[in-house]
């Protein structure tokens, strides 16, 4: 199999890994971008066992990143990613290494000998690190659980007011620096649409106005990861997803992925009809 079919098989995973490391959806699209081409100079040996050296290759670039950046500076992974992994709370205070032990393990389902490889550490220290986590999460759990409770609420009510065009209704959950970001490549650079839009009147207005436009356009809430999202589809294509960022009950951010080849990797996802 050649190496970019390869890497293709394992995209998704290495973008959710890089992810959920930064805590940045952006710095997550670069690092993978560059993990491919790094991966084009891979070994014999590496392209035996390409989950596990792919994972290296993208933790190796998340903890350069993470490391040339003062501590002020790095970025606390966005609040529902903590219901995805149950674990953001504990996780974002781990050192870089330590924090991929845990969510190759927890999240992707590395055993402790891939994590190890992964990693270049001993298996021990990984288990050591791994078992730590859990228990400070065991700790946790009421937090974690009224979170879930509070972004499953707001999603739904968020959806509520797209379906019924409410201004006022989605400016009451929008923050009022709200950032809807669309992925890079669900945009052409030629196209009038732009993949920034700030401040709560200005996303409120565009999310009302691609409801009134794409009125044939069908939307069901779901999950992705183990996070609430808002599936946009026609018939049976998929033609978005929507990933809020809630905290404190309002949304800071929509992340909006809408390439097409992405949501190919996606699935099929059918709606009820």
């Amino acid at each position: 199999m050649s190496q970019p079919t390869l890497f293709s098989q394992h995209r998704r995973m290495l973008l959710s890994l890089a992810q959920r490391l930064l805590g940045d959806s952006r710095a997550g699209e670069d690092v993978v971008q560059l993990a491919y081409v790094q991966w084009s100079h891979a070994s014999a040996a590496e392209l035996a066992t390409p989950k596990v050296a792919l994972a290296a290759i993208v933790v190796r670039l998340c903890i350069d990143r993470l490391a040339a950046q003062p501590p002020a500076a790095i970025a606390e992974p966005a609040p529902e990613d903590a219901l995805a992994i149950g674990f953001l709370t504990v996780v974002h205070r781990l050192d870089p290494a330590a924090r991929a032990a845990v969510v190759l393990h927890e999240v992707f389902s590395f055993d402790l000998p891939e994590v190890a490889a992964a990693l270049r550490l001993p298996e021990a220290a990984c288990r050591q690190i791994v078992d730590d986590a859990r228990r400070e999460v065991a700790m946790r759990r009421p937090h974690f659980t009224h979170a879930m409770d509070e972004v499953e609420h707001v999603t739904e009510q968020f959806f509520v007011a797209c379906a019924n065009r409410h201004l006022e209704g989605l400016l009451a959950l929008l923050t009022p620096n709200v950032r809807l970001e669309t992925d890079s490549g669900a945009v052409p650079a030629s196209a009038a649409v732009t993949p920034v839009i700030e401040g709560d009147l200005a996303v409120a207005r565009f999310l009302i106005g691609t409801r009134r436009l794409a009125s044939a356009v069908r939307h069901r809430l779901g999950e992705l990861d183990g996070v609430p999202c808002i599936f946009a589809a026609h018939g049976d294509k998929l033609l978005a997803v929507q990933r809020l960022q809630i905290s404190d009950g309002r949304i800071h951010a929509i992340h909006v992925l809408a390439d097409p080849q992405r949501l190919l990797e996606l699935g099929t996802i059918h709606f009820e009809h």
